[in-house]
């Protein structure tokens, strides 16, 4: 599953295919969404919804720039990932990107890439996302 903010679709979208290229199941929420919060809470889920049930069974790759940071939905997105203990990529959106807060403390020490350059994606570091995918147990799809 890629996770990212509705800002960055089209290189969420690069992404998609070139790993949907590649024979990966591929999903990704198509349609923003909003989260309800109760002062400033995230509601908790009686049921599993449908992101919650994708994300139960893949590798899950957040696109992470400035707007992923301040996105409720991608927020809630990584923390149920993490809640689920799933294999967690980072691809940076921006290279001069400089992780803070939540995703600063998330990612710590993991290893992260960037495979844009400017609005390119970059075959050789998007190859590596492969690889990782490739050789885990987990798909990209729920």
């Amino acid at each position: 599953m890629i996770s990212y903010s509705f800002r960055d679709k089209q290189k969420a979208e690069q992404l998609k295919k070139f790993l949907s290229d590649k024979g990966h199941k591929v999903s990704m929420m198509e349609k923003q969404k909003e989260i309800p919060k109760i002062k400033d809470k995230f509601i908790l889920e009686t049921k599993p919804s449908k992101m919650t049930k994708g994300i139960e069974t893949c590798t899950f790759i957040a696109c992470i720039s400035e707007s992923y940071n301040i996105d409720d939905f991608c927020r809630n997105e990584i923390g149920v990932a993490l809640d689920l203990e799933r294999t967690i990529l980072f691809a940076f959106i921006d290279p001069n990107y400089v992780a803070q807060g939540w995703i600063d403390h998330i990612i710590g020490s993991d290893s992260y890439n960037c495979p844009w350059k400017d609005d390119n994606l970059i075959t050789e570091e998007a190859e590596k996302i492969h690889n990782i995918i490739s050789n885990s147990n987990q798909g990209l799809s729920g």
